[in-house]
C-alpha cells in the first residue's frame, strides 16, 4: 500500500505517496487537463532536483509519477519533492515541446527532455524515444534529420527497442533537440487520425512454422496444413463458383487452382509462405499509409502542440483543440496557426498555401482573417479566436484528406492492382497446363505462384498519398481515392463561367537598370516567387518571354522585403507601391540594382493558364456561361480557348455535359454546388468554390481559390501518377516471366518462386516509399 508522506489540508494541496519505485503526486485539481499553467509550475519545480529520473503526469486523473535516480534513497527523494513544490527554483529547466500532452520528461544532467538518454560517451551517443518503437515512419524521418546534422558519422534506428544509436562529434543538446523537433511536432494530428491497431501475426506464423515441418521433418503434419488451407479458403472458393458461373477467371478462379495445386502436391510450405505475405504486405502498407499520412497531415497543415493564449486571468498554455471562440493567441515567426480567426492586433507574412490556394506569403494586419494550418513567417500577431480547430477550414481539409487516402481497408489489393491481375489470370492457366503436360504437377503449380497484383497494389496507395500531400501544399484538396485516375483520363475540359477568369492580369511595364534587363528580371522573380502577388507570375512570364531562366531559391529572410541567395550573391526585393501593380526595387549585395514598373493587361489572368493546360494536356478546352452568346464569344477569344457556348441555363449545361460523356471522358469545372447537376453529368469534376467539407458534391477534387494555375498543376500529378502506376505494372511482370519461365525450363519451386516475388514486391515498395520521402530498411 502507497505510504503518504504529505496529506492533504486543502482541496488544492498535493499528495504525495511512495508507491513501490515511483513517487506519486496526486492533486487532481492542479493536474487536471485544464491545469497548464500549473503543470507547467510542477514540471519545471519536479525537474530541478537531482534526484529525479523522469516524471509523466496523467492529465485525466490529475496524478503525476515520478521515476527517482537508482543511487536516490526513496525516503530522501520524498522529502525533497515537498520542499520543491513549496518554493520557486532559482534556475527553471527548459521544457520540451511536447510538455502538455501525454509523454514522459527525463532529466538528462539537468535536461529536461522527452528523450531518455542511455549512453553518452565521446563518439556514441544513445537514445529512447517511445514513438521510435511505435511509428516507423517517424523513425526513419528521425534518422534522416539527425543524419544530416554536423559531426553525425552514423545513425542506426533499433525499432524494436525505440533506440537511436548516434556516432560522431556531435553534441548532445543539439541531438536531443533535433530529436525531439522531428518526434514531438505532429501531437496534434496524431489525435485526430490515430495509428490503426497493429494486426496479429500469430496464426499465420503458426501457419507457417507448420507448414515448413511438414514440407522438410514431419510429413504427417500434412493434414494440419491442409485442414488450415481449406479451411482460411472457404469464402475465396465461393467467389470463384459465382465467376465460374458467370463464365469468366479472377483472382479466386486462380487462387483455387493453386489451392488445389498445393493440395496435390502437398508444397505446404510455399503456400503458408505465400499467405504471410500477403498478410504481412498488406499491414505494412496499412500501418505505413497511416503513419504517413499523419506526417503529411502535419508538414500541409501545421498544427502546434502547445499555443499561448492571453486570458483575463492571465496567461494560459493550451492545446489548439482546446480552444474557445474569443481567446487571444499570441504568435510569432514560425509559429503555426492553431485555429481560424481574425488579427486582433500586429502585422506580419503568413504562409496559407494549403487552406487559401495563394502561391506565397501573405501579407495580414489588423481586422484581417486568419486560417488555422497557416505559418507566421515574419512579424507578431494576436490572433482572436472565432472557430476552434475541430470546426477550422484546415480540418476539413484534413478530414478530406484522409478519405482521399483511404484504400477499402476491407480489400486485399486496390481494385486497378486487381484489375490488371485478373487480366494475367488466363495466360497463366494455360501456361501452367502447358506445365502440367511438360513437367508434371510440380512444374504447373509453380507457374501459377507468381503475384501480380501486391506489388501495383502497394504503389497505387503510396503514390496517391504523394501527390495528394502535393495537392494539398499548394491548394488543391482531392477528395477520393479515385480522383488521379479520373482526372488523368480526361480528354476534354470544359470552363464554366466564374467571376475569376474575367480578373484582368499583370505584366512587366518597363524596367531600369544599368545591369542586363534578363539579370535583374531573373532575380526579382525568384525572389519575388514567395510572395501571393500576381507580380511573381508577371516576372515569371517576362523572363520566359525574353529567353531567361528561373532560379529555385529559398528565401533567407522577410524582414525587409524578400531576401534570397545565388552563390556569393545576395538579392533583396522590396515593394515600393501598392500591393498587385506597385514598383518593385530590386538590391544586389546591398547596391541598388534596378527597379521594375508593373501595369494592367488587357488579357484576363487566366488566358496564361489555359495556354498552359492546353500545352501540357493537349486535351481541346471549351468555355460556357450563361452570358449572352456574344459577350461570352469575345471572353472565349481573350482566354484562348478552343470552343464557346453562350447563352446556357443550367439544364443546358446538364445536358451538354451528358452529351459530351456519351462520346468521352469530360471534365467539368467551376462551382459544383450551384451546378451540380452537370458535375454528376461529368467524368471528372472540380469545384472552384473552395468548400471541402459537402458530403454530397460530385467533385473529384477542390480549389481553395478559383485559380487555373492551381488545378493546371493538379492535373499534372495526376498524369505523373498514372504514369507510375503503369511503370509498376510493366516492373511486376519481369519477375513474374522470369519464374514461369525458370519453372518450366529450369525446375525453379514453388518456394523460390514465392521468394523472388517478394524480391519484387519489396524493390516496388522502396521506390514507391521512396517517392514519398520514406526510406524502407
Amino acid at each position: 500500500m502507497p505510504h503518504a508522506h504529505q496529506a492533504s489540508r486543502a482541496g488544492d494541496a498535493p499528495q504525495i505517496l511512495l508507491a513501490g519505485d515511483e513517487v506519486e503526486i496526486r492533486a487532481p485539481r492542479t493536474l487536471g487537463p485544464r491545469a497548464d499553467a500549473s503543470v507547467r509550475r510542477l514540471l519545471e519545480r519536479v525537474l530541478t532536483l537531482a534526484e529525479v529520473a523522469s516524471i509523466r503526469i496523467d492529465r485525466a486523473a490529475g496524478v503525476a509519477y515520478v521515476r527517482p535516480q537508482r543511487s536516490a534513497d526513496r525516503r530522501d527523494v520524498l522529502t525533497r519533492l515537498s520542499g520543491a513544490l513549496r518554493s520557486e527554483p532559482s534556475n527553471r529547466p527548459r521544457l520540451p515541446r511536447a510538455w502538455a500532452s501525454s509523454c514522459t520528461i527525463h532529466r538528462n544532467d539537468g535536461r529536461a527532455s522527452t528523450c531518455e538518454v542511455l549512453i553518452d560517451q565521446p563518439g556514441l551517443l544513445r537514445l529512447r524515444h517511445p514513438r521510435l518503437k511505435e511509428d516507423r515512419l517517424a523513425a526513419r524521418e528521425c534518422q534522416r534529420r539527425v543524419a544530416a546534422e554536423p559531426g553525425v558519422k552514423h545513425v542506426c534506428v533499433e525499432g524494436r527497442t525505440g533506440t537511436l544509436n548516434v556516432r560522431g562529434g556531435a553534441k548532445v543538446e543539439r541531438m536531443i533537440e533535433v530529436v525531439e523537433e522531428s518526434l514531438d511536432a505532429a501531437g496534434w494530428w496524431d489525435r485526430e487520425s490515430p495509428p490503426p491497431p497493429r494486426a496479429s501475426f500469430a496464426l499465420s506464423n503458426a501457419n507457417l512454422a507448420v507448414g515448413a515441418a511438414a514440407d522438410l521433418a514431419a510429413p504427417g503434419l500434412g493434414v494440419v496444413c491442409a485442414t488450415i488451407l481449406v479451411g482460411g479458403n472457404l469464402k475465396t472458393f465461393r467467389q470463384a463458383v459465382v465467376q465460374v458461373q458467370e463464365r469468366r477467371a479472377g483472382l479466386p478462379v486462380l487462387y483455387t487452382v493453386i489451392v488445389g495445386g498445393t493440395l496435390a502436391t502437398g508444397n505446404f510450405l510455399a503456400s503458408a509462405l505465400m499467405a504471410w505475405s500477403f498478410k504481412y504486405w498488406q499491414d505494412r502498407l496499412r500501418v505505413d499509409l497511416s503513419a504517413g499520412r499523419r506526417r503529411l497531415l502535419a508538414e500541409c497543415l501545421p498544427m502546434p502542440s502547445v499555443v499561448q493564449v492571453d486570458r483575463g486571468s492571465g496567461t494560459a498554455f493550451e492545446s489548439p483543440d482546446r480552444l474557445l471562440p474569443g481567446d487571444l493567441v499570441r504568435l510569432g515567426p514560425g509559429d503555426a496557426v492553431p485555429a481560424d480567426g481574425r488579427v486582433a492586433s500586429g502585422r506580419g507574412l503568413v504562409d496559407q498555401c494549403a487552406v487559401r490556394g495563394l502561391r506565397g506569403a501573405s501579407r495580414v494586419d489588423a481586422g484581417d482573417e486568419l486560417l488555422a494550418g497557416g505559418r507566421v513567417l515574419h512579424g507578431t500577431l494576436a490572433l482572436e479566436v472565432s472557430r476552434p480547430s475541430a470546426d477550422a477550414r484546415a480540418a476539413a481539409v484534413g478530414r478530406a484528406l484522409v478519405g482521399a487516402t483511404n484504400f477499402a481497408p476491407d480489400r486485399a489489393t486496390p481494385r486497378d492492382a486487381e484489375a490488371f491481375a485478373e487480366r494475367a489470370v488466363g495466360p497463366t492457366i494455360v501456361a501452367a497446363g502447358v506445365g502440367l503436360m511438360s513437367g508434371g504437377l510440380d512444374v504447373a503449380t509453380a507457374v501459377l505462384r507468381p503475384d501480380y497484383a501486391t506489388g501495383p497494389g502497394m504503389v497505387g496507395p503510396l503514390e496517391s498519398l504523394r501527390n495528394a500531400a502535393a495537392c494539398a501544399r499548394i491548394g488543391v484538396v482531392v477528395r477520393s481515392p479515385d480522383a488521379f485516375g479520373r482526372l488523368a483520363g480526361i480528354d476534354r475540359l470544359v470552363l464554366d463561367d466564374f467571376p475569376e477568369l474575367h480578373r484582368p492580369g499583370v505584366r512587366v511595364a518597363s524596367v531600369q537598370s544599368e545591369l542586363p534587363q534578363e539579370l535583374v528580371l531573373r532575380y526579382a522573380a525568384a525572389a519575388f516567387r514567395h510572395m501571393a502577388d500576381d507580380r511573381s507570375t508577371a516576372l515569371e512570364d517576362a523572363c520566359r518571354s525574353r529567353g531567361g531562366f528561373l532560379l529555385d531559391l529559398a528565401p533567407l529572410g522577410f524582414d525587409d522585403g524578400v531576401t534570397v541567395a545565388h552563390g556569393k550573391h545576395r538579392v533583396v526585393v522590396r515593394d515600393q507601391g501598392e500591393p498587385g501593380v506597385g514598383r518593385l526595387t530590386v538590391e544586389i549585395d546591398g547596391r541598388d540594382a534596378g527597379s521594375i514598373a508593373f501595369e494592367r493587361s488587357d488579357a484576363p489572368a487566366a488566358a496564361g493558364a489555359v495556354a498552359r493546360l492546353r500545352r501540357r494536356l493537349r486535351i481541346p478546352v471549351a468555355f460556357i456561361s450563361s452570358r449572352p452568346t456574344a459577350e461570352a464569344e469575345r471572353m472565349g477569344r481573350a482566354l484562348g480557348v478552343d470552343a464557346t457556348l453562350g447563352g446556357l441555363t443550367s439544364a443546358d449545361k446538364a445536358r451538354l455535359m451528358q452529351d459530351l460523356r456519351t462520346r468521352g471522358r469530360p471534365m467539368f469545372v467551376g462551382d459544383c454546388t450551384a451546378e451540380e447537376t452537370a458535375a454528376r453529368s461529368a467524368f471528372a469534376a472540380v469545384c472552384i468554390s473552395g468548400e471541402v467539407a459537402s458530403d454530397h458534391s460530385p467533385a473529384s477534387a477542390v480549389l481553395m481559390r478559383p485559380e487555373l494555375g492551381l488545378l493546371a498543376e493538379a492535373l499534372s500529378t495526376a498524369r505523373s501518377q498514372e504514369e507510375a502506376g503503369r511503370s509498376a505494372r510493366r516492373f511486376v511482370l519481369v519477375p513474374g516471366v522470369m519464374c514461369v519461365a525458370g519453372a518450366m525450363f529450369f525446375g525453379v519451386t514453388s518456394l523460390a518462386v514465392v521468394v523472388v516475388n517478394n524480391l519484387g514486391t519489396l524493390q516496388l515498395y522502396r521506390r514507391a516509399a521512396g517517392s514519398t520521402g520514406e526510406v524502407i530498411a
